[in-house]
């Protein structure tokens, strides 16, 4: 069963970050900027959302008063962002206690996962004692927790507006890549938890809340050995049976053990193992993040595909060959053309310079009518499921006819009236060179088709891969 404690824990009131660095010069510690720009506000606020920096070293921090220690902070605090050396991590914690915090979170470092047996010792002893004081401990070694709706981050940059997708992460670079790359392409979140050495709260716990959270109806893992043990399947299987879960595994080579070891003092498995595992638990393992980020896009956006049929409209002739064969390698299939819809998409698009076949290669501006034609006429014939739209050749022509917002949006409506007079779903790829321009096209892009939850691809390969994973997707999950 879930502990419906860990809901309170997730809503604190008050946030103490204990190690604000002493020199006020440059940018704010990332978790106070975070917590900032979410909407945590200083001990003079009615509201809830109070913020207290603690350096004994300070008198202000960023414009708050700063605090010597926990004891000084006249209010109650709930969480508690430690950023102190190990060594003083003990004295914290009997603060913490004594303050009555439900939740700490340890940034800091240096415990079990360097293999030293005294700094081992340090971390089970300070576990016992958070246990026995009522205090939950998340790492140490991690980032701690995202969860926009409690207007909670450890970064700047995160989306505020929340959304449906949870994630457990022993790496907080994972976490955070997650969040940044894929917030930018529409990827919401309920809770992202970072929990590192899981000496305390662990994947098995984590697992069981996200399963029950009313606010989560997907669920993404990063996992580079479980330390909830024997529990970890029934909580997947668990999990898997009433909402979507896909797993990345890390670890599943002899080198990527070793590393997970000193990462996260986990222990890892083989990969056959894991494969079978996740699989008789109901639940998708990808390969890499870009996977994982993928994967959750389209399915928040997209759900479940009722067939593997797929109808690629692009630009170019190398690259509708690359579609094909990405597609099916990914495991779609790719149908021919009927002959009364190679027909009908001729009268509006010229024979010279393209390819009237599935991939189709059209010469049609991607901000045109006949684009979006060109994708009613192939979703129309009934010999498809789904559709994709590569926009490729769409930034060279943006580069040299001037690419504008108004054009920007126009090809995001040629994608939102096919997807309308098809009904079909439909996928976008761009992708978009290492150039400045570029990019912040690709924003704008990106922002237009994730409004409209038409998941964008960097590559013809990730969307197809993506896409054949839904169409494969086990039963179950859709509570």
């Amino acid at each position: 069963m879930p502990d419906h404690d860990l809901d309170l824990l997730f809503r604190p009131r008050a946030i103490a970050v204990v190690g604000v660095p002493s020199t006020q010069e440059g940018p704010p510690f990332p978790f106070f900027r975070g917590l900032l720009e979410m909407g945590f506000t200083d001990e003079t606020s009615e509201a809830p959302g109070r913020l207290y920096p603690v350096n004994p070293k300070l008198s202000t921090y960023q414009g708050l008063r700063c605090y010597p220690d926990l004891r000084a902070i006249p209010r109650p605090v709930d969480y508690v962002i430690c950023a102190i050396p190990a060594a003083a991590v003990p004295d914290l914690l009997e603060q913490c206690i004594e303050k009555g915090v439900r939740l700490l979170h340890l940034f800091t470092s240096g415990f079990t996962e360097t293999g030293d047996a005294a700094r081992a010792e340090l971390e089970r002893r300070i576990i016992a004692r958070a246990r026995a004081g009522g205090v939950r401990i998340i790492g140490p070694n991690c980032v701690g927790f995202y969860r926009p709706a409690a207007r909670v981050a450890w970064s700047p940059g995160f989306p505020r507006e929340p959304g449906p997708v949870g994630v457990l992460s022993q790496s907080g670079g994972h976490a955070a890549q997650l969040v940044r790359e894929g917030g930018l392409r529409g990827l919401r979140f309920s809770t992202v938890v970072s929990y590192g050495n899981a000496s305390d709260l662990n994947e098995t716990d984590l697992l069981r809340y996200l399963a029950h959270d009313p606010d989560t109806s997907l669920i993404g893992c990063y996992i580079e050995g479980p330390r909830g043990g024997r529990e970890f399947f029934p909580a997947l299987r668990e999990a898997a049976a009433r909402k979507p879960v896909v797993v990345l595994k890390g670890g599943l080579t002899e080198a990527g053990a070793r590393t997970a070891a000193s990462h996260t003092a986990s222990l890892a498995g083989t990969a056959a193992v894991w494969d079978a595992a996740i699989r008789q638990a109901g639940a998708v393992r990808v390969g890499d993040l870009e996977e994982l980020e993928d994967l959750l896009l389209a399915r928040q956006f997209l759900g479940r595909l009722s067939g593997r049929r797929v109808g690629i409209v692009g630009a170019g002739g190398g690259n509708v060959v690359q579609a094909a064969d990405e597609a099916i390698r990914a495991g779609l299939e790719v149908p021919p053309l009927p002959a009364e819809a190679r027909a009908q998409i001729a009268r509006f698009t010229p024979i010279a310079g393209t390819i009237i076949q599935n991939p189709l290669d059209t010469i049609a501006e991607n901000w045109s009518e006949a684009f979006g034609d060109t994708l009613i006429a192939l979703g129309g014939t009934g010999a498809v499921d789904m559709l994709i739209a590569w926009l490729e050749l769409g930034w060279a022509v943006w580069k040299y006819t001037g690419a504008t917002e108004a054009r920007i949006a126009a090809a995001v409506a040629q994608l939102a009236r096919a997807r309308t007079e098809t009904g079909l779903p439909l996928a976008a790829v761009f992708r978009a060179p290492p150039d400045p321009e570029a990019w912040a096209h690709y924003r704008s892009l990106a922002a237009r088709t994730a409004a409209l939850r038409i998941p964008l691809f960097p590559s013809i390969r990730r969307a197809a891969l993506a896409l054949a994973r839904l169409a494969a997707w086990p039963a179950g999950g859709e509570r």
